[in-house]
């Protein structure tokens, strides 16, 4: 629905699952980047990563800064509901990309090639992924080797973007 009112203002275009400010749009807001939405990732156990863009969206660069590269994933799972921002399934993750995170960062973990998102903690020589949920089944996991920090939560944008309203 929300898609369908901007665009019948003229603010956007939705094409072939691609958002795009319209021209008038796009002039008014010059202080804008385009972030791919790249698949979907786990809030609960680790699941293959995707890289497929399904959409662009853009953003301030006030949230996605010039010199940085962000992205989006939608998120899958319950595991980080109760998070200090909280992640619903089918919601949009804006991801930050970067190499290295500080406790109680919220990151997307490449484990073992698979992806999932966790609050970041270091103890001793291990990591823990923690999750943040309502529902006790999540459980931390406990990481010695073959971690990768894909990147740090920014935000999280409800499903806004979903073909269902159109």
């Amino acid at each position: 629905m929300m898609i369908k009112r901007l665009a019948n203002r003229g603010l956007l275009r939705y094409e072939d699952g691609v958002v795009t400010l319209s021209d008038e749009a796009s002039a008014a807001a010059p202080h804008t980047v385009s972030v791919p939405v790249v698949g979907s990732v786990a809030c609960g156990q680790p699941s293959l990563a995707e890289q497929e863009p399904e959409g662009w969206v853009r953003f301030s660069t006030r949230m996605a800064p010039a010199g940085y590269t962000s992205y989006l994933l939608r998120a899958r799972g319950t595991s980080m509901n109760a998070a200090r921002i909280p992640i619903n399934p089918g919601e949009l993750v804006l991801i930050r990309q970067q190499a290295h995170a500080t406790t109680n960062d919220l990151v997307v973990a490449l484990i073992d090639n698979e992806a999932t998102i966790k609050e970041f903690s270091r103890q001793g020589q291990h990591v823990v992924l923690r999750p943040r949920s309502t529902d006790p089944e999540h459980k931390p996991i406990v990481v010695t080797d073959d971690l990768i920090i894909q990147g740090i939560v920014v935000d999280v944008i409800p499903d806004v973007f979903n073909e269902n309203d159109l």
